[in-house]
């Protein structure tokens, strides 16, 4: 187990003025007229559109699993939603495998409290870097990264919004058992996830 922080992704050198940012609202009027397709598989990531492809099976399989053994384990008060848009402020709007929130109030009041990406391949990098500082910037407490290629999940807690970056990064094999700390009582074993 290693423990360390991760740097944030810086997008590119392009000057401020050179780049256009959109908004959440940018996004769906362009979705509305027709600029982006409705099944376009696109995420707002930092003021940016990213293009971003649909998870795999072995993805798929193992957010079902996670699904099945969090849903009972939270009760109410909170909601696990696999493969859905999840804004987090006017400039960031991603679609997690999987995510956590606590409802106050309604789903519009929703508070992520732990967010997870089944990753592989090339995807590994984006979950890693971009992905990991859309959500520390928007102060997603927790941050999973699911490993498939070397069967190990990194934990990625405190975040630090200024930065973007996660504080603390725990990497655990793929025998052991995860729990998170904002989720009290709810513990899964990893290797049972693909079983």
């Amino acid at each position: 187990m290693t423990s360390r922080p991760r740097s944030a992704a810086a997008f590119d050198d392009i000057p401020p003025g050179m780049l256009r940012r959109f908004t959440v609202d940018d996004l769906h009027k362009m979705v509305e007229t027709g600029v982006v397709r409705a099944d376009e598989p696109v995420q707002l990531l930092g003021g940016r559109i990213v293009v971003v492809p649909p998870p795999g099976d072995n993805e798929r399989t193992v957010v079902d699993a996670l699904m099945r053994r969090l849903t009972p384990a939270l009760g109410g008060g909170y909601d696990v939603r696999g493969f859905r848009p999840l804004r987090l402020n006017a400039e960031n709007e991603p679609w997690p495998d999987l995510a956590v929130v606590r409802l106050d109030g309604g789903p519009e009041s929703a508070r992520p409290r732990l967010v997870v990406e089944v990753s592989s391949g090339d995807a590994l990098r984006f979950d890693r870097t971009i992905k990991a500082a859309a959500y520390a910037v928007t102060a997603v407490p927790e941050y999973w990264v699911i490993d498939l290629d070397r069967r190990c999940t990194e934990v990625q807690r405190s975040p630090d919004p200024a930065s973007g970056t996660y504080r603390v990064l725990i990497t655990l094999d793929w025998d052991a058992t995860l729990s998170c700390e904002g989720l009290p009582g709810v513990s899964l074993a990893l290797a049972a996830l693909t079983a």
